[in-house]
């Protein structure tokens, strides 16, 4: 494992890389919102330690304002999550491995199916769990239950959440640019998911023109049981095993 910084929008994101030997794919990863990047119950660090026995590297870098890149949570807005992206991506390209997939959890899943097709020409797929694409209609509801702590700001759970953040993401169609991304793409989602209705995984399978989508029965958001990350990883793997088969 190796620490990794990269450079997005004048700030310093900062991560870990894990490249085994001779490796047969990249994935780079995208945390959720208020994640990090071992994320939830160490699950990126599970995921990182299945990829490279099974011969993949990953690569897995704080969003700007969280963990321990550079910035405030309080200016992160799904833009700049996007910005983020883009220079993780650009990083990643010029680690010169062949095959190159994103993955994207929650939050991170929106913004990977958000960028994913300007990299059509790089990428060979796309993984998405319980991704998030129904934010923008939470947006509102930020506002209405959170504890305004100042005038730009609110109390999200100990973190600042801006209100540009809100104001941002209202507007945005999370689902927008899926249909552009014609690669192979895996969607996995908690049968019992609270924070994102499965519904939404269904929703996204439906609009990537070539994509298959795995439902985790009685899984929470964040696949929290042995078992339940178990399929996952399983289901990851023999993703990736057979697009870079194709």
């Amino acid at each position: 494992m190796q620490y990794v910084e990269i450079k997005s929008n004048g700030k310093i994101l900062r991560g870990f890389s894990e490249i085994p030997q001779t490796p047969k794919a990249l994935v780079v990863m995208f945390h959720g919102f208020t994640g990090h990047k071992v994320e939830n119950g160490f699950m990126f660090k599970q995921f990182a330690q299945t990829l490279a026995k099974n011969g993949f590297a990953s690569l897995r870098v704080d969003f700007a304002g969280s963990g321990d890149s550079d910035g405030d949570f309080r200016d992160m807005t799904i833009l700049t999550e996007i910005e983020d992206a883009h220079a993780m991506v650009e990083y990643a390209k010029k680690m010169g491995i062949k095959n190159l997939f994103l993955l994207g959890f929650s939050m991170g899943g929106a913004v990977a199916s958000m960028i994913a097709s300007d990299y059509l020409n790089d990428l060979t797929g796309l993984i998405l769990l319980a991704p998030a694409g129904n934010m923008s209609d939470k947006a509102g509801d930020y506002e209405k239950r959170l504890v305004r702590v100042f005038e730009d700001a609110f109390d999200m759970g100990g973190f600042l959440l801006g209100q540009k953040f809100v104001d941002t993401l209202s507007k945005m169609n999370l689902f927008q640019n899926a249909p552009k991304f014609t690669k192979p793409v895996l969607i996995v989602h908690g049968e019992n998911d609270q924070a994102v209705p499965f519904e939404v995984g269904k929703k996204f399978a439906g609009l990537f023109p070539q994509a298959e989508f795995h439902l985790i029965e009685g899984a929470s958001h964040c696949f929290t049981t042995y078992q339940h990350r178990l399929e996952v990883q399983e289901k990851m793997i023999a993703f990736i095993e057979k697009t870079v088969g194709n």
